[in-house]
């Protein structure tokens, strides 16, 4: 079998998804070690059975609507490639909104500390290592095993991070300038789609409205003798008003939303 006709047969056996012919197109390239634009330069190269085999059984998992990032063992962020596996949850486009408003409003700050809390893959904490290459990043999660990863990807990207496993920002390890938080927000009994059954429950759910993991962060920080300058957070948008009370019985305001993110700084 060719690439093209490869290509054509996965495209249509994924017809009932959206992006069928791109997730052929990655999954060939994955298991080939080639780019798209080499695939498409040379579709009448034969694909090799052992090749096959492994297409094929890449191709039932995604059937069953299998995140292609767990798949391929990897997902671009903020135009970089972290590893992925079933432990965290798959960074998304949205969130690079928190890189952004961090950047923003935060790049002015001298040795600047951060805290990426419940940081999963490290996807955030890494990113800001690098756009911000004088600041010192902490990657703090619950999961020993998501934390592991979180190491991984900071090698990966030859950033140097502490690693903690800690419960949200306990035990206090600050004083940090800078808080961002992608915690679990998805209220108990809200419908999923099926792609997201397959991603770690502890990384997805919040509570019945899913905002106790920031109830809890915010009444950690209430406690410790220091305060960021900025914190930034995600969440559904029918959330943000219910978050920003919570912040605010803690001392902070909001000062700028972008998407799912919004950025907070004390009161006074």
């Amino acid at each position: 079998m060719t690439i093209a006709e490869w290509l054509d047969e996965a495209t249509s056996r994924l017809n009932k998804l959206e992006t069928a012919r791109l997730d052929a197109e990655v999954l060939l390239c994955a298991v080939l070690s080639m780019n798209k634009a080499q695939a498409y330069a040379h579709p009448e190269l034969t694909i090799q059975p052992d090749e096959l085999r492994m297409l094929d059984a890449k191709l039932e998992r995604r059937l069953k609507h299998e995140p292609i990032a767990y798949i391929v063992g990897k997902q671009e962020f903020y135009g970089r490639d972290f590893t992925v596996n079933t432990n965290v949850l798959i960074p998304r486009p949205e969130s690079e909104s928190i890189i952004e408003l961090t950047k923003k409003h935060a790049s002015q700050i001298t040795n600047m500390t951060v805290a990426d809390i419940g940081t999963g893959s490290g996807a955030l904490g890494v990113t800001l290592a690098l756009e911000l290459p004088d600041s010192v990043v902490h990657l703090h999660d619950i999961d020993p095993r998501a934390l592991a990863l979180a190491s991984s990807n900071a090698k990966k990207h030859n950033t140097q991070l502490r690693c903690t496993e800690a419960d949200l920002l306990e035990p206090n390890y600050g004083p940090y300038d800078v808080i961002v938080a992608n915690l679990p927000y998805v209220p108990d009994t809200y419908d999923v789609n099926k792609a997201a059954t397959f991603e770690p429950a502890l990384a997805l759910y919040g509570g019945e409205d899913g905002l106790e993991l920031y109830r809890r962060m915010f009444r950690q920080l209430a406690t410790f003798a220091w305060r960021p300058q900025f914190i930034c957070t995600e969440s559904l948008e029918f959330q943000h008003s219910s978050l920003a009370d919570i912040a605010k019985d803690y001392g902070y305001k909001v000062l700028e939303k972008d998407g799912l993110a919004q950025l907070f700084t004390p009161l006074e």
